[in-house]
């Protein structure tokens, strides 16, 4: 099991490059993946819809809570001055991002329909919770894992407030049937169901971890270790599946470009960001490594349902959307592996 945990977490990030060509070129397992409904609360519609990928992100969470240390826990709530940082950056950030990508993009009548679209696009990531997957990939790289749970609860919690008000401002950015759009989605938000899917499977990793007790989980760690990652590249390839066909199909080169070099700039500015705040607050290299992941990774899956959702005569909108979805694993693959890097350097 330790060999076949060593061969993924080495090719962690070509085996991730993979999943996004497979779902470009041969989407029809995952759409159906992506498609399957396991529980649906009566009265709550689309919003109270348990999928397939909930419970693989589900999965992610409840991993975390069965590695993540409860003494790791315990600092994080006793010392939460770095934590309530980080959310305040994952709040802010990403509106500034866009607040400067609207006066540079809409100033110009040449660009300004892409980039109404665009805004929008980033409004939407921006106004998501951390990434669950970036637990996962926290607990890859050796990473705080309590830090990287307080994340993703806190701004999953933090949610139905949180990303309203931040949609409304770029609401305030945008003009015309884009603003209006944008403020459509705002009154969809957060669903207290999205928050108990994401918050309760990492807490009931930490009650079983309580219950069966440290030493037998260290023992099966790199099982789990190894189902998380599986459970990434599934999740991956169903992500990529439901978006990159319709980019392919239907490609606008110069477009395309302007996107990737708008969304690689905001996603590397989060990550950058996660890399500063830990050390102003004299943070080791586990909260380090999980900050970056936190603020780096935004929970895109369900911006992208939401846009689909909400937005069906503005296609474009995805597209930024998707673009960051594949950069941020990109980068969290890349960090992962410059983290290894550096440890085996350590070591030696």
């Amino acid at each position: 099991m330790k060999r076949a945990l060593r061969w993924v977490q080495r090719r962690m990030l070509w085996l991730l490059l993979s999943t996004y060509v497979l779902g470009a070129l041969a989407p029809a397992l995952g759409l159906r993946l992506r498609d399957t409904t396991l529980v649906e609360v009566p009265g709550l519609g689309s919003q109270g819809a348990f999928s397939l990928p909930m419970l693989m992100v589900g999965v992610l969470l409840f991993v975390a809570g069965l590695a993540a240390r409860l003494e790791q826990i315990g600092t994080t709530l006793r010392r939460p001055a770095l934590l309530l940082a980080g959310l305040a950056a994952n709040a802010t950030y990403p509106l500034l991002f866009v607040a400067a990508v609207s006066v540079a993009l809409l100033s110009s009548s040449r660009s300004a329909d892409a980039g109404q679209n665009i805004v929008l696009g980033l409004g939407l990531v921006g106004a998501m919770p951390v990434a669950g997957a970036s637990a996962a990939w926290s607990q890859n790289a050796s990473g705080n894992l309590a830090m990287s749970l307080a994340l993703v609860w806190g701004s999953t919690l933090l949610s139905p407030l949180v990303s309203p008000l931040v949609l409304g401002a770029v609401g305030l950015l945008t003009t015309g049937e884009y603003s209006n759009a944008i403020q459509v989605v705002a009154r969809h938000g957060s669903s207290l169901f999205l928050v108990l899917a994401v918050v309760v499977p990492s807490l009931l990793g930490l009650v079983v971890q309580m219950l069966v007790g440290r030493a037998l989980l260290t023992r099966m760690l790199p099982a789990l270790t190894l189902l998380n990652l599986v459970d990434l590249l599934v999740l991956s390839y169903t992500n990529a599946a439901a978006s990159l066909p319709q980019v392919v199909a239907q490609p606008d080169a110069r477009f395309i470009v302007l996107v990737l070099g708008l969304t690689t700039a905001m996603c590397v500015g989060g990550f950058v960001i996660g890399w500063c705040l830990p050390r102003l607050f004299r943070a080791g290299r586990g909260e380090q490594t999980a900050m970056m992941f936190g603020l780096g990774m935004s929970n895109n899956g369900t911006g992208l349902v939401l846009a689909q959702a909400t937005l069906p005569h503005h296609p474009r909108v995805l597209v930024a959307i998707i673009a960051y979805n594949v950069v941020q694993q990109i980068g969290a693959g890349l960090l992962d592996a410059s983290q290894r890097r550096a440890r085996r350097l350590e070591a030696s």
